[in-house]
């Protein structure tokens, strides 16, 4: 379970630029009017807890089941393994906790979209390389057939990263057009609903 480094000051996570929050959709082509976003940096990890819960999987997925209404269906999307990666070295671990997070996920959202892990620029020095990055996107889509394939959709955005322009500030992070059109991609699949 994460995290595994000393968290920065003021904040519980490891990522100290990661924020929960609710954003308006100012688009004229949503059908909801809010989105929350909810920032998960490992597929297990006690990072934020509750009464009712001792994992930051657990204490989303009780707040999802809140959120859920007759009339509409409740649709999740998630991406995670980074951080996964980077402190875990077995795969097989990682997808476990993964599994284990879709099944907390379950009850809450009537349908996953999974998001790969996108393409990092791919530097001998760096904690992240496109190699790893590759086999967990295989090893996640293996699991998802055969458990979750049901209520999941996977968007696989790797290749189209590969060439992507990345944050100046990190190998990581796509640049903010990268986000701009990955959520016009979710609102656009989200319209006819």
């Amino acid at each position: 379970e994460g995290p595994q480094l000393a968290l920065k000051p003021n904040t519980c996570m490891e990522c100290s630029t990661c924020a929960h929050r609710q954003m308006r959709c100012s688009k004229p082509r949503c059908r909801a009017d809010t989105v929350s976003l909810h920032p998960v940096e490992f597929a297990r990890d006690v990072e934020v807890q509750t009464e009712g819960a001792t994992t930051t999987q657990e204490t989303t997925a009780n707040f999802l089941k809140t959120q859920k209404r007759a009339e509409s269906a409740l649709v999740c999307v998630l991406s995670v393994g980074l951080h996964d990666m980077k402190h875990f070295k077995s795969l097989d671990l990682i997808v476990n906790n993964l599994r284990w997070f879709f099944g907390v996920l379950r009850p809450a959202c009537d349908h996953l979209v999974w998001l790969h892990v996108p393409a990092v620029v791919d530097h001998p020095g760096w904690d992240f390389h496109n190699g790893p990055i590759r086999r967990y996107n295989r090893a996640v889509e293996d699991m998802i057939s055969g458990s979750a394939s049901s209520w999941t959709t996977i968007v696989d955005p790797f290749d189209a990263t590969l060439a992507w322009p990345h944050n100046g500030t990190d190998a990581i992070h796509l640049d903010s057009a990268f986000y701009e059109r990955l959520g016009d991609l979710f609102v656009g699949a989200l319209r006819p609903l």
